[in-house]
């Protein structure tokens, strides 16, 4: 079996990248190709939210702000409807208040203070109200925020619709990293690794992602100067070429972490999409047609 040398270095470059006011806090995708992203200046309690083309990463929108500045969050993005929320209370977890915006527009369609959203289907929202001892449903109309219809006996009726819904979001175009067992993998895999890392004081654990002739993974390793009372780490991300014996693309996410961070990068399709600095969010097309 050959060993990997990884002297030899073609690397590739981002495709495109995006860097925000803030912490990048989470992202979601449209079937139309587009991104959302949820921004967060931790210093000024303020959330605010972008909004890119997939394709290109072209900024199309963003510094959308409630009226809420901190406690809100994304649901979902239905259709052309971007589905945000705010909270019940600020020391408490439970999502209240359902507010739909015009995705290419950032623009405010309608707004329900009193339902949590629960999930959407077709052309419906579905939400629940927390009475005494229940929970009672209703639909609402994607684009109006009318209430079509009220479930007060029970929920079960819903439950199909709602399989229904969780089926059309499969991500089976997405894969997400998993944990690295050095112990169980192929040579091919564990000699790459090895090789990359060399003799570096690992922390945490190595999340990698194999996927056609590429195998991506990412490791926090310390930096110089780290000790046990103040630890130090970088987050590196590494791909390389399995059968060409070659490293493509080496990038350093984040130095200065006090703990290792997992889900460092993703894969959607042909693109491998991470995070640098907590703010700049990077594309890299691998599979070029």
């Amino acid at each position: 079996m050959k060993i990997f040398s990884l002297f030899s270095t073609n690397k590739q470059t981002v495709d495109w990248s995006y860097a925000s006011q803030g912490k990048i806090w989470r992202m979601l995708f449209s079937d139309g190709g587009h991104i959302v992203g949820e921004n967060r200046n931790e210093h000024t309690k303020e959330a605010s939210f972008f909004c890119l083309e997939e394709r290109t990463g072209k900024l199309l929108w963003d510094g959308l702000t409630l009226e809420e500045p901190w406690w809100v969050g994304m649901e979902a993005i239905q259709k052309n409807v971007l589905l945000l929320h705010t909270f019940a209370k600020p020391d408490l977890p439970e999502h209240r208040g359902i507010l739909a915006y015009d995705l290419t527009s950032a623009q405010p369609i309608w707004h329900n203070k009193e339902l949590t959203f629960w999930f959407g289907y077709e052309n419906s929202v579905y939400a629940y109200k927390t009475m005494f001892e229940r929970r009672r449903g209703y639909s609402l109309d994607l684009h109006s925020g009318e209430i079509i219809q009220e479930f007060t006996e029970s929920l079960d009726e819903l439950q199909t619709v709602r399989e229904l819904s969780m089926h059309e979001r499969r991500q089976d175009d997405y894969r997400f990293p998993e944990v690295l067992n050095l112990a169980n993998a192929d040579v091919r895999t564990s000699e790459a690794v090895k090789k990359t890392v060399g003799n570096r004081r690992i922390h945490g654990e190595i999340e990698f992602v194999r996927d056609r002739e590429y195998l991506l993974f990412n490791y926090h390793a310390e930096e110089k100067g780290s000790t046990e009372d103040a630890v130090s780490l970088e987050n590196r991300l590494e791909i390389i070429e399995v059968e060409r014996n070659r490293r493509v693309y080496s990038d350093l996410l984040a130095r200065g972490a006090k703990a290792p961070v997992p889900d460092s990068f993703f894969v959607k399709g042909d693109v491998v999409y991470f995070i640098k600095d907590s703010s700049i969010l990077a594309a890299l097309r691998l599979w070029k047609s």
